[in-house]
């Protein structure tokens, strides 16, 4: 089971994603304050949330002592206040991703996902042939079958693919034309893309 622990002083903030995420299969621990989350990270864990404005101390400092104890852990950090600055220092020290407040769980979920299974293996089945998709189609039609009908946001696809928002935009209405025999790739405003269902009664391939 991946272990996730979140850390944020906005206690309501974190029971809602505890409760999510535990409900999708994590296990999962919350911590208020930066001295109760240090205490806690002799142990193992596999992903780590932090929030970067905590109330008793800096989420920045807390992401060195995280990396210093274990380098292999995956640290997400989260921010109401996004800056260009603050997401490079993050980097730069360790985080894996970074994330924007208001969070949606299920981008989220989407996004842990990436982390603890980062190499996406992508198959050689029909759907994903190199004759009918473009490289980039491949990716992203990947990506939404590994997160098997979690939205996945223009953000992330952006991101993955390397590409700008209106180019992955044209792909992804590219890809409902090339896929609508075998998939249904649904729009949740706001949120991203998803594949709702598998036309014909056929299995995710991932």
């Amino acid at each position: 089971m991946t272990t996730i622990a979140i850390i944020d002083d906005d206690k309501q903030f974190s029971e809602a994603m505890s409760t999510y995420l535990s409900g999708r299969g994590y296990g999962t621990r919350c911590f208020i304050s930066f001295l109760e989350a240090t205490r806690y990270f002799s142990r193992k864990v596999d992903v780590i949330l932090i929030d970067l404005n905590l109330g008793d101390g800096d989420g920045m400092e807390l992401l060195k002592k995280v990396k210093n104890q274990n380098v292999q852990v995956k640290v997400i950090i989260m921010t109401g206040y996004d800056s260009l600055p603050k997401r490079l220092q993050s980097f730069a020290l360790g985080a894996d991703d970074y994330m924007k407040k208001p969070i949606f769980p299920s981008e989220l979920e989407a996004r842990i996902r990436r982390l603890v299974k980062k190499d996406l293996p992508v198959k050689s089945n029909n759907h994903l042939n190199d004759k009918l998709y473009t490289k980039e189609e491949q990716q992203i039609l990947s990506l939404l079958l590994f997160a098997a009908g979690i939205p996945i946001s223009l953000e992330t696809l952006t991101e993955r693919t390397e590409r700008t928002k209106a180019a992955v935009y044209t792909c992804v209405c590219r890809l409902k034309n090339k896929v609508q025999q075998k998939y249904v790739i649904k729009t949740a405003y706001g949120r991203g893309w998803y594949i709702e269902s598998i036309v014909g009664n056929e299995h995710f391939p991932l």
